[in-house]
Parts: C-alpha cells; sequence; structure tokens
C-alpha cells in the first residue's frame, strides 16, 4: 500500500536523525510555507557597478522629492547608491600642502612605487589619499600623481609609498605646490585577532591605530535625520551629509557643521596694547557659544588698534567665555599696538557646539520626537570615550549636545556590563544591549527627558549588527544561543542550536548579523563557519511557524527596507543584489541556477523491527514560478540496516534509489511515478534541484509503495 510522507516543518539537529523520524534534518536553500518545504527565491545585482570594501551597513531613505538613496558603509569607504551608482562620499580627515612631496626610484621591481613625504600624515596602509597640483617627477606623468591612491606601505610618521601606473625613469624628488586629501582612516575587513589595531579613536590621533589587542571589524552606523544622513564608523566620529548639496560631496564631521545663518555685529572686537588676544562681544543671544568652537569673521574693513583687518576675516577657536559679559575670545596673528574696540560691521557665523560628541560605537535618530543617540561616547567636555554613557541632543537638533535648562539634551550611564554593543529603535521604546544586559529608554519629558530600565541581564549578544526586530519583537544571536525580547527577554527556543554554534567560528562573532525577510515571516542571522573569515552560511527563524533552517550562502550585510520592493544584500562580489527577485542566482554576468535540497530524517516500518521495500514514489510538487521550460527535482531514498551503520552500499536494491520528477509547461503536470528499488530498516528523503536555470518548486505530501520485506531474527 501506498503511505503518505509528511514531516513535521522545520529542522531539527538536536536529536538524532533516527528519533526525529517525523522531522526533517538537513537542507540548504530551502525554507517553509505553510509547513512544507520550498526552494527560496533568487537574487538579482542591481546594476554592473561596484564598491570598494566589505560593506556592513545598510540603510535606505527618500529625500523630498522621493529620490531613494542607500547608504552603504564598507571597511575602506563609504558610498550613496542611488539609481544604481555608488558614490564615494568618504569623508576627507586632513587636508594639506606640500611642496615637491614626491620621490621615485629607478631600482628593478619598485619603478612604479612613489615615497610621499608629509610630516604627521597620520595615516594607515590601505587609506585613500587624493593629490592635486603635481606636475610630472621623475618621467611619472602629471595624470598618473594627480588621482586617489590607496596607500600601500606606511614608512614611518611622516612618510609613505604608493603605487602608479607608469614606470619612473629617473630618480627624482618633485611635485611642485601639491595638495593631498586624507580620507578618513580605513580599517579591517574581519575580526584581527592579536597585533591588530585600537578601538580608540584617539590613540595615535587617527582611527584603530597603535593596540596590540583584538579588534572588531570596521563597522559603519548610519541614520537619516529628515533627508539629510548621519553617519561614522564604530569608534570614530559623527558625520553628515546634507543631500541638498547633491552627491558627490563628502561628508562632513558633525562638529564642524555650521549652525544657522550668519550674524551681524558692529564693531565687536576689542584689542589690548601690546597682546594678540581679542575680546569679541556678541550679546545678540541668537546663538550659543562656548570654548572650543569655531568662529568664522568676514566683513571686517578696518584696522583695530593696530591689528591689521584682514587678522580678523577668518577662522578662529573660541579661548574662554565670559557669559556674564556676553563675550568671549580669539587670538589674531598680530599683536595690538594699542587699546581700541572697533571693527564696522562685522558678519559672524558660528559653527556647532564643541560639544557634540566626537567618538561613538552606535549612533540613532530616534522614532520619538527626533533625538540624536550617541552610544558608547566622550562626556561632556571630556575626549575619552566611556563605553556605558549614552548621550542625546536637542529635539530635532542634531547640532546642540550641552545639556541646558533651555533644551532637552542629556545623557546617563548604564551600570551592567562593560561596553554597550548594540541599539535597536522598538515600538514606543529604545533597545540598548551591552555585553551582559538589555536596557530599555524611554521618552519621559523633561527634566530626566530619557530614562533608563533594566529588562534582562546575564545575557549575551554576538555584535552590533546582531539583533533585528519583527512583528513587535527584537531577536537575536548571543554567545551560544538565540534570544528574544517581547516584552520579557527570554531564550529563544532552537531546534539546530547545537548545530549552528559548533559551526560557528566564534573567533569571528563580530561578524554575525541579523536581517529580516518580512514576506515570510523569518530573521536571518548570517555567521562565518569554522575555519573560515566571511560570513558563508545563514540560519533561519521564522516566527509565524516557530521553525528554523539553515543554508550556505556569502553575504556581508542585510536590509528588508519597505521603500524597496526587496530585501537587498551586499555580496561578496562588491556589489548589492535584491533577494526573493527571480529564481536564478543574478549576482554577476553569468545567471547561474540555484540548487536547493531537503532531507529527512530516518523512517521505517513497526519502529525499524522489519526490513521494508520501496519500489515506487508518487511526487506530489508544485513548480509555480518555474520559467524554465521543464524543471527537475531529484528524489532519493536512503536506506540503511541500523541507525548507526551508515547508508546501505550501494544504496538500490538491483535498481535504483532515485527517480527525478520532470515538470512540463503546467506547474500541476509532473512525472506521475517514479520506480526505484529500495531496502532498509530505516530510509530518509532527500529532494533535490539540479543547477538547470529557472527553476523553483514546492513540495507537498508525496507518497511511497512501501511494505514489509522480513524481520529481523532473533
Amino acid at each position: 500500500p501506498f503511505s503518505k510522507l509528511q514531516f513535521k516543518p522545520g529542522i531539527n539537529r538536536e536529536i538524532t536523525k533516527y528519533t526525529n523520524e517525523q522531522g526533517w534534518n538537513d537542507c540548504d536553500k530551502v525554507r517553509f510555507r505553510q509547513g512544507f518545504p520550498e526552494k527560496i527565491g533568487g537574487w538579482q545585482k542591481i546594476s554592473e557597478n561596484t564598491y570598494l570594501g566589505v560593506a556592513r551597513s545598510l540603510h535606505q531613505w527618500t529625500d523630498l522629492d522621493q529620490d531613494k538613496y542607500t547608504g552603504v558603509g564598507t571597511n575602506l569607504k563609504f558610498y550613496i547608491e542611488a539609481g544604481g551608482e555608488y558614490t564615494d562620499i568618504t569623508p576627507i580627515r586632513r587636508t594639506q600642502a606640500r611642496s615637491n612631496p614626491f620621490t621615485t626610484n629607478t631600482t628593478a621591481g619598485t619603478e612604479k612605487v612613489v615615497l610621499v613625504a608629509d610630516v604627521g600624515h597620520g595615516a594607515l596602509a590601505g587609506d585613500y589619499v587624493t593629490f592635486s597640483g603635481s606636475g610630472a617627477v621623475g618621467g611619472i606623468p602629471a595624470d598618473n600623481l594627480n588621482k586617489e591612491h590607496a596607500i600601500t606601505t606606511v614608512v614611518d610618521v611622516d612618510s609613505y609609498k604608493i603605487t602608479v601606473a607608469t614606470s619612473a625613469t629617473s630618480i627624482a624628488t618633485a611635485g611642485g605646490s601639491v595638495t593631498a586629501k586624507y580620507q578618513i582612516n580605513t580599517g579591517p575587513g574581519q575580526v584581527i585577532p592579536t597585533d591588530g589595531y585600537s578601538s580608540s579613536f584617539f590613540d595615535g590621533g587617527g582611527w584603530n591605530q597603535g593596540n596590540n589587542a583584538a579588534e572588531s571589524l570596521r563597522t559603519y552606523n548610519q541614520a537619516n535625520f529628515g533627508e539629510d544622513l548621519i553617519f561614522g564608523p564604530r569608534g570614530g566620529e559623527m558625520f553628515y551629509w546634507d543631500a541638498t548639496n547633491g552627491l558627490g560631496t563628502p561628508g562632513i564631521p558633525v562638529k564642524n557643521v555650521n549652525n544657522g545663518a550668519a550674524i551681524t555685529l558692529n564693531s565687536p572686537f576689542t584689542v589690548t596694547n601690546g597682546s594678540k588676544t581679542v575680546t569679541v562681544a556678541d550679546a545678540t543671544g541668537l546663538r550659543v557659544y562656548e570654548v572650543g568652537q569655531h568662529v568664522t569673521f568676514t566683513g571686517t574693513l578696518s584696522p583695530v588698534g593696530g591689528v591689521p583687518a584682514g587678522d580678523f576675516n577668518g577662522r578662529f577657536e573660541i579661548l574662554t567665555v565670559d557669559s556674564g559679559a556676553n563675550t568671549y575670545t580669539i587670538e589674531v596673528a598680530t599683536t595690538a599696538t594699542g587699546d581700541a574696540t572697533g571693527g564696522g560691521g562685522i558678519f559672524v557665523q558660528y559653527e556647532v557646539s564643541a560639544n557634540v560628541p566626537v567618538v561613538q560605537d552606535m549612533l540613532m535618530v530616534s522614532d520619538s520626537s527626533r533625538f540624536v543617540f550617541c552610544f558608547g561616547t566622550n562626556p561632556f567636555n571630556v575626549v575619552t570615550k566611556n563605553p556605558m554613557l549614552i548621550r542625546w541632543s536637542d529635539q530635532e537638533d542634531m547640532f546642540d549636545w550641552r545639556p541646558r535648562s533651555t533644551n532637552q539634551a542629556g545623557d546617563l550611564i548604564l551600570s551592567q556590563g562593560t561596553e554597550i554593543v548594540a541599539a535597536i529603535q522598538s515600538r514606543q521604546e529604545i533597545l540598548v544591549f551591552t555585553d551582559s544586559a538589555l536596557y530599555s529608554l524611554q521618552y519621559v519629558g523633561a527634566p530626566v527627558v530619557w530614562g533608563s530600565q533594566l529588562v534582562g541581564s546575564n545575557m549575551s549578544i554576538a555584535s552590533s549588527k546582531a539583533v533585528a526586530y519583527a512583528n513587535g519583537t527584537a531577536y537575536w544571536m548571543g554567545i551560544g544561543k538565540f534570544y528574544k525580547y517581547d516584552g520579557n527577554v527570554q531564550p529563544l527556543r532552537c531546534d539546530v542550536r547545537k548545530y549552528i554554534f559548533d559551526d560557528l567560528n566564534t573567533g569571528q562573532y563580530g561578524q554575525v548579523f541579523a536581517g529580516t525577510v518580512e514576506e515570510f515571516h523569518e530573521v536571518w542571522w548570517f555567521y562565518c563557519s569554522t575555519e573560515t573569515d566571511v560570513p558563508d552560511k545563514y540560519v533561519v527563524y521564522n516566527y509565524l511557524e516557530d521553525i528554523w533552517y539553515y543554508g550556505t550562502l556569502s553575504r556581508s550585510a542585510w536590509l528588508d527596507s519597505p521603500i524597496n520592493d526587496h530585501p537587498i544584500a551586499a555580496t561578496s562580489s562588491n556589489n548589492l543584489v535584491e533577494h526573493e527577485n527571480g529564481v536564478d542566482n543574478v549576482e554577476t554576468a553569468t545567471v547561474q541556477g540555484i540548487t536547493a535540497f531537503i532531507q529527512s530524517g530516518f523512517f521505517g516500518i513497526e519502529s525499524g523491527n522489519s526490513f521494508s521495500f520501496v519500489d515506487k514514489v508518487i511526487p506530489d510538487m508544485s513548480f509555480l514560478g518555474t520559467t524554465a521550460g521543464s524543471a527537475n527535482v531529484t528524489f532519493t531514498l536512503k536506506a540503511s540496516s541500523e541507525p548507526g551503520s551508515g547508508d546501505n552500499n550501494p544504496l538500490s536494491e538491483g535498481g535504483n534509489s532515485a527517480g527525478t520528477s520532470i515538470s512540463q509547461s503546467n506547474v500541476d503536470l509532473y512525472t506521475d511515478q517514479l520506480d526505484i528499488r529500495v531496502r532498509g530498516r530505516q530510509m530518509s528523503l532527500r529532494i533535490e534541484n539540479n543547477t538547470d536555470t529557472g527553476v523553483t518548486w514546492q513540495l507537498g505530501t508525496p507518497r511511497i509503495n512501501m511494505r514489509p520485506d522480513g524481520r529481523r531474527g532473533s
């Protein structure tokens, strides 16, 4: 008689294949819908263009004209993707003019290497620098030098090497008056176990320098503020990109953004004989000014006390502030020859408060009233990072971070843990993860503004990107287990826990990242398998059906955005792809089919007391969505005599152990019966498609003709 083969949905690897008689045991690129397995959807690249580096941060938003932007943060660059084009907006760290900085040589094998002299350059190997204004040097044309270069070798604090396209023909030190623009420091594409980078932005004057400890990979944080973008690398400062300035404009430090329109002051400068210190009077009350802030003056037409007018026109740092007198001081280049007050009608532009955070491990813009948050940041008026400190700006103002009675800027320090690892916006609260606890931040209004509540302790989180929010619940991967928070922190029941964590490269926990596929009620985690240093596998939790499955796929970032028709992901081919778009792998120019399989646990007759013989399989398949003229899916029965004896060899009893169900143009027309010959005490079923393109499938309830074939002897 024919018997139905209907297995419990999901994969279970917590028990043996024999114990898992009514379940599925293994799979790749398969999901469950309504309890039945099917091949996952395909993916297509969004364009032929590529980016540099490993992308680990994706964020999507639109401007006021409904133009769609995707922020793409890699370990080497930061891009804005729009219309399939990746535009480099990586901030400039330093602009420096040098005279004759290039030295060439003609030594065999190094003739394309150019030595660059720049005192205190602060660069790391792998950083990018752009030169302009150079002439030809040692036979190397000027256009080979006046462009962007990756720094290949840092010789010392005052020099480094680049490689150009044309060989030098002579030894020379030249270039003329050259301007060098350095992008912010790059970082590693994976966790560096020893002798790596520092976690402090301030060590050595650049991002991640000088510490011989294990170091996490380079990861960007980003959030849109209206149509603009705030972004920055973990362990670095915040940068601002103004959408109205157009693509191609680099991000600039938030602390340097001009704050509001220029103010006109009348004769504000007071000088003292024999001093370069100038007192500036501003009682307008239109701008807050404080020590360390910068101010720019324009329009000074007359000298003051012997100080030339030109000395006042420029950018100055505020040295001291007398709030009672509404004055502050700056320093000019020329010593005054007398006491005087003047300057005429002067335009003054105050830059942002000096108390904008200069380092952050995480940033966010709250859904509630648009506060900008920094997690793991430097305190007010201090430059050293406190990894447990949270600061927020004034409401609707990313530039005002100084707590005052007239605003809602503020801060708080969490107590449990050693560092803030991650944060995510949830419904009516912000969830903040330390390395051992979970806190809830809620807006409570002045004077406290934001209050924190401990909602979970004695827990862990794998990385800053290991948490996803779906269906009113936060899900995350911890160290050795999964968790969820729906008002209470709970370990998440997982049927593949041991299998996943035994296979995970624990030295690369930092690369774990989570994403959602809302269409199928899924949370995905990507991780590095044992002995690899790139995420090459994934595990999925289907929260609607409370089941797990997994597979192999190399990705470095994921975003399921309502702005996009499909989830997008960053690939090892340095491009973005749309998932669940089509049925094939269109990551590169060559379209490839996607092989998917699923295999059951063992089943048998009378709990394995009898041998079973199977000679027919009646498949039950749907090929809806297949674009090929026909689709092949192979059914294989694997039999064994004892639970620990392995598969029979040969698998078949004088025939076949497998048969192929071939669909026709109609998705409900396919091979009606597969003839096979398999004998054993227990059997498992495997369904797999080949590498043909245009194929997708869903399994129903197949039937097999199975009958007893002898009993075990006494």
